[in-house]
């Protein structure tokens, strides 16, 4: 019997791509599932052996703790009824260590999806020592481990001498919406960037880009970048000095009117200066949309050049605004790739056989 584990109070895109993985497991009759507050129980079938509901009320750090740690209490009681011998946790997030206890008195044999094999660059001292501790009490000691790309594989294999299994991650199906997909709409934009605003995500160099593209080419690129976080401030004092056809949306948007964006933009451009597992090469490409992105991470592997978008290595500005300015003006290339991405995307981001892979781990282990 398997205990799946993710604990979260709030929605995000690791938060979505666990509620898919349980949503989809084969076999929910040997799996009990702690689903995250943040979500409904009643998007969650029966066929499970058992669904635990987090109760997560609190934001403030000491009441999450508390209601984490009461969790884990009442999954004491579960694995003892249900025999549970293993426990699948999705994402070293800080919330694995307060089930520490749990594995030792039950002998459990742990498995770990690790989200990022490496921090991030700029990333707050504070997770990086996070960091260390589940690795010496967790990661360390798992059974086994799951990457969702090669080079993270390497980096796991290099820093705790332990197999782990490559599995890509799936489609968001949450952001998948087939009457916009299907839909004959004008493309309002040339590029869209979406995703957390992040010093590591390159955007300064999307932003030089877009210069470098006008003075080169005297083309005005319209460009949208959608979303929120640290580096917000920054970002717009750039477009602010780029005085570009830029459109920052810098608030919460539903994941419907993203899909909207994304559908009427001809391209997505992911400039990181590093990066891990993605999940937005695989929404850009269920929209027929290539992606353009630096060769760092998964995108280096999840991306075939000319098949559903371009890797570029050692990105610049001037690199970059090659790239886009030729795709978006030769229109035999760009309908090649846009023709070929939908069966490139039917086999190999399938959430179904995510799910099959992982639960197939598992159980050979």
């Amino acid at each position: 019997m398997v205990l799946y584990v993710y604990a979260s109070n709030e929605i995000h895109a690791v938060s979505d791509c666990y509620k898919q993985l349980i949503q989809y497991l084969g076999n929910k009759k040997e799996s009990v599932v702690v689903i995250p507050s943040v979500y409904d129980i009643n998007e969650f079938c029966d066929e499970y052996k058992q669904k635990i509901q987090e109760i997560f009320t609190c934001h403030r750090k000491i009441g999450y703790r508390y209601e984490l740690i009461k969790l884990v209490f009442k999954l004491f009681k579960v694995c003892k009824t249900e025999k549970i011998n293993k426990i699948f946790f999705f994402c070293t997030s800080n919330y694995v260590i307060y089930f520490k206890l749990l594995i030792s008195i039950f002998k459990l044999d742990a498995f770990i999806y690790i989200h990022d094999p490496k921090v991030h660059s700029g990333e707050r001292l504070k997770i990086k020592l996070i960091r260390r501790i589940l690795d010496a009490f967790i990661v360390k000691k798992a059974k086994g481990l799951i990457v969702s790309y090669e080079e993270g594989r390497n980096i796991v294999m290099k820093k705790y001498n332990k197999f782990s299994k490559v599995i890509w991650l799936p489609e968001m199906k949450n952001m998948e919406f087939e009457e916009i997909r299907k839909a004959n709409v004008p493309c309002e934009y040339d590029c869209i960037f979406f995703g957390r605003i992040e010093i590591y995500k390159g955007i300064d160099t999307l932003l030089e880009s877009v210069k470098y593209i006008k003075e080169q080419y005297n083309y005005d690129l319209k460009l949208a970048i959608v979303g929120k976080g640290p580096e917000s401030e920054d970002i717009k004092r750039l477009i602010n000095e780029n005085r570009g056809q830029i459109k920052f949306f810098n608030s919460y948007v539903e994941d419907y009117e993203l899909a909207k964006l994304i559908k009427t933009s001809k391209l997505v451009v992911l400039p990181y200066r590093d990066a891990t597992g993605t999940q937005t090469i695989q929404t850009a490409n269920y929209y027929n949309k290539p992606v353009i992105a630096s060769s760092v991470g998964a995108f280096k592997e999840y991306i075939v050049n000319y098949v559903n978008g371009i890797v570029i290595d050692n990105i610049s500005a001037k690199n970059l605004g090659d790239n886009v300015y030729e795709l978006l003006n030769n229109d035999k290339k760009y309908k090649g790739m846009v023709g070929s991405i939908d069966a490139y995307f039917k086999e190999h981001f399938s959430v179904i056989t995510f799910a099959k892979e992982i639960e197939k781990f598992i159980s050979k282990e």
